[in-house]
């Protein structure tokens, strides 16, 4: 009987611990499955982002090639204002999109860099780092080996520990720019392609397409002028220097008025950005939404197809102001 009763007991902690086991693989299994799921909903979150801000860059496309778009998507009647943003609500989220000419950027290629200048002395940096970048970039773009006072030339990049070759010419890329002497460190502060460019000669900014990106240095930091400038630019068509200067203030506009263009056209080259905010499961088009997503698109007008894609890259989310 003792013996029985051994075995039972026996029995009783195997029995106990292949259930332990059993539920301990069970709840792997759940979690596996839940964590494969979530995984799943996230990729489709990603997904449906993503098409989503390729939409609102293509009816950018459509806006500025004055292609027919559903009334649900932009109203047709209305002109298309560089630099505005627009927006559609659709049952799979909300599309947002505007479109700026290259001229409300600051061009790496052109020939005054004194825009270029100030813009580093707005972001804090020291004037011999100023004199550095500027001095290196000029290099970087000219033909020869002459490295100005405080430039670089191959010699220069030939040294450091992963050298390479300056392109002795004009810049083909904005991102460029941060292989140039002095510029390290700023790519965490910079974005290249919402500030610059290398399709813009004049030396100027065109307010009347102003790359949202810059409409801080516009103001001089001045946040409240700043969002008079950002909400004047939603109102008004267009932007004259009465009209800027309201926004500015008269100190700032006297300080920053050289720099400045009001053209609206004349340049070929235009930036395209969409932003896709894919809706919540079993929500309308306007509920919350999750991060989205958002691309960038380099374009050249003309040709038969009425257009030139010369770039196309994924950015940051950025809600909408």
């Amino acid at each position: 009987m003792a013996w029985e009763g051994r075995n039972r007991g026996f029995a009783l902690v195997v029995v106990i611990v292949v259930v332990l086991l059993v539920t301990f693989l069970a709840s792997r299994l759940l979690m596996q499955v839940r964590f494969e799921s979530r995984a799943a909903h996230n990729l489709r979150e990603r997904q449906r982002a993503r098409f989503l801000a390729e939409a609102g860059a293509s009816l950018a496309l459509f806006r500025i090639l004055d292609r027919p778009v559903d009334d649900a998507l932009g109203d047709p009647e209305s002109p298309f204002i560089l630099g505005r943003e627009y927006e559609a609500v659709l049952p799979a989220g909300k599309i947002r999109y505007y479109a700026l000419s290259e001229t409300g950027k600051i061009g790496l290629n052109s020939g005054d860099l004194t825009l270029l200048r100030e813009y580093l002395y707005f972001l804090g940096l020291e004037e011999d780092r100023v004199g550095v970048i500027i001095d290196s970039l000029l290099d970087w773009r000219d033909a020869d080996n002459l490295h100005r006072l405080n430039g670089a030339e191959e010699d220069y990049y030939q040294g450091l520990a992963e050298p390479y070759e300056p392109r002795n010419g004009p810049l083909g890329d904005p991102g460029e720019f941060f292989l140039v002497r002095g510029t390290e460190g700023l790519e965490e502060r910079i974005d290249p392609g919402a500030v610059f460019t290398v399709h813009n000669k004049t030396g100027k900014l065109n307010v009347n397409s102003l790359a949202p990106g810059l409409e801080d240095f516009v103001s001089g930091g001045d946040m409240e002028k700043k969002k008079l400038l950002h909400d004047m630019r939603k109102a008004a068509p267009f932007l004259n220097t009465a009209l800027l200067t309201q926004a500015m203030g008269v100190d700032r506009f006297a300080a920053i008025r050289m720099h400045l263009s009001f053209s609206t056209g004349g340049n070929p080259y235009y930036t395209l950005v969409g932003y896709g905010e894919p809706a919540r499961a079993g929500g309308e088009g306007g509920a919350a939404r999750r991060t989205g997503a958002g691309v960038r698109v380099l374009i050249r007008r003309g040709g038969p197809a009425g257009y030139h894609c010369l770039g196309w890259e994924e950015i940051a989310y950025e809600t909408g102001a």
